[in-house]
């Protein structure tokens, strides 16, 4: 459900997509580009806090959706809309995703431990 649109400086109107903390145009922007500056957004929010992204690159849906499962951040909502993407990332509370194969520490987990 779109709560309206915007104009882009190339005078494009793209879609508003959720009430969020934070914004992302990614539109045009190819891999890794989306993903990178999405990385670097979330490391600068608090936990709780929201980035909606709206995105063209179609490698977004399986960047963001292992993103979120990997660094333990919840991807509340991903849509596409013709050749529009929308995501909502919900920066996760610290630590890693259970099962990522990472401690909270950010080292990989040695064998055998139940990290």
């Amino acid at each position: 459900m779109h709560l309206g649109a915007r104009r882009r400086w190339d005078g494009r109107i793209v879609p508003m997509t959720h009430a969020a903390d934070h914004a992302i145009d990614a539109i045009g922007l190819v891999c890794p580009e989306p993903l990178m500056i999405v990385r670097n957004k979330v490391r600068s929010m608090a936990a709780g806090e929201t980035v909606s992204v709206v995105a063209t690159d179609p490698s977004t849906v399986r960047d963001f959706t292992n993103f979120c499962r990997f660094m333990g951040h919840e991807l509340a909502r991903s849509t596409r809309d013709g050749e529009l993407y929308t995501f909502v990332i919900r920066k996760g509370g610290g630590g890693a995703a259970p099962g990522s194969g990472r401690n909270p520490g950010g080292s990989p987990s040695p064998p055998g431990s139940s990290a």
